[in-house]
């Protein structure tokens, strides 16, 4: 047991590291155009429907008010560290030899598929370490013989992450009940009871702003996404069809050089957004104003 806690203590370093060396290079980490939402959420103080009230408290919380959006992504690289490592701990006690395990894992946290994704400001962050958790958690109940208190406070910590974060997460928690009572009642019948209380619990913070009529969220988002990308592919192919005023707006959002591209959505959503956004949001937000006002020039809705 003493070994397992040094092993799961070394293991944490590993995959804390790595990461942490993502949030240093770019710090305060970068964003989406879900953290461009949050941020203008939180620096209004008007919350709408965008994401859960859990989430926007989350962030809220961890950037001290909306003045160091950094701490939220270390906040982010915290949890999912703890996730990674919560798994990998499991699969050593499992009978994986520690070395194979600790180097997976170190390899894992430095690729940017999880080093980048970390110190990137979205709700996606925490809901993957929920997930990670949660396997976590049922991977233990197999190995070990009944589950004890960590087990269940790790599936725990686990579902309310995946839960309270989401808008989908108390579905996907009811789907998990369902599957592992129908196929693994007697093994996993303590978790399942955790599991099913946190999405009860996930759902009420879910609905009961919406009882208190909580805004709707304007889906601005939508005009990066298509409005963007249609005319992107039309300058493209014929740029003489636009006038002065339409490039002189479109340059305000970013040099037309880039709307030359050909209309590809990564092309474009990558230079609004996946930089250091956090450093650069009132800018950004000021483009996404200019994006509204775009979808209004394509004659979309």
């Amino acid at each position: 047991m003493r070994n397992l806690g040094r092993d799961r203590l070394i293991l944490l370093g590993v995959v804390f590291l790595p990461m942490l060396l993502w949030w240093v290079v770019l710090y305060p980490g970068t964003g989406t155009n879900d953290s461009l939402s949050v941020i203008e959420q939180i620096r209004s103080g008007s919350w709408t429907n965008a994401h859960t009230n859990a989430y926007v408290a989350f962030v809220w919380f961890t950037s001290a008010g909306g003045s160091q959006w950094g701490l939220v992504t270390l906040a982010q690289v915290i949890l999912l560290s703890l996730g990674i490592t919560s798994l990998g701990a499991v699969i050593i006690k499992s009978g994986v030899p520690r070395h194979i395990v600790m180097v997976a894992c170190g390899v894992f946290s430095l690729l940017p598929q999880v080093g980048a994704f970390a110190i990137t400001m979205w709700k996606d962050v925490p809901s993957t370490a929920g997930v990670l958790m949660l396997a976590a958690a049922l991977l233990e109940r197999r190995v070990a013989s009944s589950p004890g208190a960590s087990t269940l406070w790790l599936a725990g910590t686990g579902a309310l992450l995946l839960g309270a974060f989401r808008w989908n997460g108390p579905i996907a928690l009811v789907v998990l009940c369902a599957l592992l009572s129908a196929f693994y009642r007697r093994q996993t019948a303590h978790i399942v009871g955790v599991i099913a209380a946190i999405a009860v619990v996930s759902a009420g913070t879910l609905l009961v702003p919406q009882r208190l009529g909580l805004a709707a969220s304007i889906p601005w988002q939508a005009v990066d996404n298509r409005d963007m990308h249609d005319i992107a592919y039309v300058y493209h192919e014929r740029p003489s069809s636009f006038r002065d005023a339409d490039t002189r707006l479109m340059a305000e959002v970013m040099p037309l050089e880039r709307w030359a591209v050909g209309g590809s959505t990564c092309e474009i959503t990558d230079v609004l957004y996946f930089q250091p956004i956090l450093q650069l949001a009132p800018d950004v937000l000021q483009k996404k104003e200019r994006q509204e006002d775009i979808g209004r020039f394509s004659g979309r809705p």
